[in-house]
């Protein structure tokens, strides 16, 4: 199987955390991902950069995105993606913005999720776009 997508990884390390300040978030730190629902607010960012009220904060993680401009209207894109890593028993966790996916792996399956993917026909590069 051949995919046209690249996916870039990232050389840093994110947690996942809840906070309860949104004030306390570094908004000029490159990546904060922030999803608020009626009874949560959920944080990915650097680890560096997690407040130190979060909790609980889950440390380890790296990742990966797929590079360029998706179109609204693709489908089955983040799909194919996690098939790949949960085929291999691998736990994801995806966020997505307007313009791509990101998805985050813990950083002692990084290696095999990389594997995996360009095994499934993904070019995974470091390099960042």
């Amino acid at each position: 199987m051949t995919n046209a997508l690249k996916i870039e990884t990232f050389p840093y390390f994110f947690a996942i955390a809840k906070i309860r300040n949104p004030a306390s978030i570094n908004w000029k730190s490159p990546f904060v991902f922030v999803g608020k629902t009626d009874d949560e607010l959920s944080l990915v960012a650097l680890e560096s950069e997690v407040p130190s009220d979060a909790y609980p904060v889950d440390r380890g993680y790296r990742m990966m995105r797929v590079a360029g401009t998706l179109d609204m209207s693709l489908t089955g894109i983040l799909a194919r993606i996690s098939k790949v890593l949960a085929d291999e028993e691998i736990p994801i966790f995806a966020v997505s913005t307007y313009n791509t996916d990101y998805i985050l792996v813990k950083s002692h399956t990084f290696k095999n999720a990389v594997q995996a993917l360009s095994r499934a026909g993904y070019l995974v590069t470091n390099e960042i776009s």
